[in-house]
């Protein structure tokens, strides 16, 4: 993964906010965790979005209201 400067994982299954530095620390994570549906199994959906640190001055996340959804919105400096 170290050759991406923003990546996203779907289908975490992860039910409440996971600490991803202990694998990824050069990268900030933004998540929508994975909802239960059932009292008993896994999380369904869950999806992470990795950005490489240096890259936060220029990410700003937008609120969403749906589930299993991320939004960033990137400035226009970084794409140039």
């Amino acid at each position: 993964m170290k050759s991406f400067d923003i990546f996203s994982a779907v289908e975490t299954f992860i039910v409440s906010t996971f600490d991803f530095s202990i694998h990824f620390s050069e990268y900030t994570v933004f998540q929508s965790p994975a909802i239960k549906l059932h009292k008993h199994g896994r999380g369904c959906g869950g999806v992470a979005v990795f950005v490489r640190n240096p890259l936060l001055k220029f990410v700003t996340q937008v609120h969403c209201a749906y589930d299993n959804m991320v939004s960033l919105k990137l400035s226009g400096d970084l794409l140039g």
